[in-house]
């Protein structure tokens, strides 16, 4: 309440508070975690773009060969 009060955003205040609340070992994992997403996400999307690519020569390929 008080961060809407202040005109701040009160999902961020939410958070904040649920990290303060958090033990040493589980902040720890968290953070782990957000750097693991971090370096994984363009890995990710990669695999996807590279995905989408093959799918599309194999389409091709099915075209031309009914064709």
């Amino acid at each position: 309440m008080r961060a809407v009060l202040t005109g701040r955003n009160p999902v961020l205040a939410a958070i904040k508070a649920w990290f303060a609340a958090l033990s040493t070992p589980m902040k720890i994992l968290v953070i782990g975690a957000l750097v693991l997403l971090a370096v994984l996400a363009p890995l990710l999307l990669l695999l996807l773009l590279l995905a989408l690519a093959i799918a599309l020569v194999v389409i091709a390929v099915r075209a031309r060969a009914t064709a």
